[in-house]
């Protein structure tokens, strides 16, 4: 027979949290450092007009009502004639580098977003990251992450411990060598798909980069159905056409890559038996 356990259980703490309610929506401020860009608010101001869940998501401001988190539920209100009034909560002591955990956590904002917010607080680190991007035009960070992964994770960059490299010659090469694929794949030339799929390629010994546009040129259409390929298959498309025009070396996939390919082949093999 099983004994009774003899732990004592955890009591669960309560907290008493005030949320309050305001119609005058002039009080609430803008935080200069939060982003400027609020995307389309058309949708999310049909959802709160259908079902008002503000109350249950409040809008979260600081000292002198500056807006930490929620400034799209807020604005999407402001542009609302049914929506009369909000839901806010005040936290009194938040910092400017809670409003990074804050939106990036309920997803409001990406990393660029994030990558924005270091920059305008002074960061060096940052500034110099914001550069490269607009100096070598990447819509999506994503990309730029792949291209900066020796120096930089996810986490290093929204907690803002990113630290820029001193030798940036590497990263500009490959981003200049990203930029030329932009005639031969003009749907995504900048995703993070095929900048990861070009850093698996770009670091080994036989590669050559004014061949591979050469050699992708002759071989790939332009605006081909590779723009929906992953990472994975982009390796081998890339490692394949590298390899059947070259004559002076060959590229080899990397492991991770190959072992990928193999276990997808073998679940398709197995779909397509049970099927018979």
């Amino acid at each position: 027979m099983k004994q009774p356990s003899t732990r004592r259980r955890r009591k669960d703490k309560f907290i008493t949290v005030k949320i309050y309610y305001t119609e005058d929506l002039s009080k609430f401020k803008k935080h200069p450092l939060n982003r400027i860009n609020l995307g389309n608010l058309n949708d999310l101001q049909f959802s709160i007009e259908k079902k008002d869940n503000l109350q249950k998501f409040p809008i979260i401001v600081g000292k002198n009502f500056f807006v930490y988190d929620g400034q799209r539920r807020l604005e999407a209100c402001r542009k609302s004639g049914e929506i009369k009034g909000v839901w806010y909560r005040i936290i009194p002591d938040l910092e400017p580098e809670d409003m990074v955990c804050l939106n990036y956590a309920s997803k409001s904002w990406d990393l660029a977003d994030v990558i924005r917010f270091f920059s305008k607080s002074g960061n060096k680190n940052y500034k110099k990251l914001i550069k490269f991007i607009n100096y070598y035009s990447f819509s999506r960070t994503e990309a730029v992450l792949k291209i900066f992964k020796a120096h930089a994770t996810r986490k290093m960059l929204k907690t803002g411990t990113f630290i820029y490299p001193k030798n940036d010659y590497f990263e500009r090469g490959m981003a200049v060598h990203i930029n030329e694929f932009s005639d031969i794949f003009p749907e995504f030339w900048d995703s993070r798909y095929l900048a990861e799929a070009i850093s698996h390629v770009y670091r080994q010994a036989h590669y050559d980069t004014n061949k591979m546009i050469k050699f992708c040129k002759k071989s790939i259409p332009t605006g081909d159905i590779y723009f929906r390929s992953e990472t994975n298959q982009l390796t081998k498309i890339l490692t394949d056409v590298f390899n059947m025009h070259s004559k002076n070396g060959q590229l080899f996939l990397p492991k991770s890559v190959k072992n990928n390919l193999d276990k997808k082949r073998a679940q398709a093999k197995k779909i397509l038996d049970e099927a018979k």
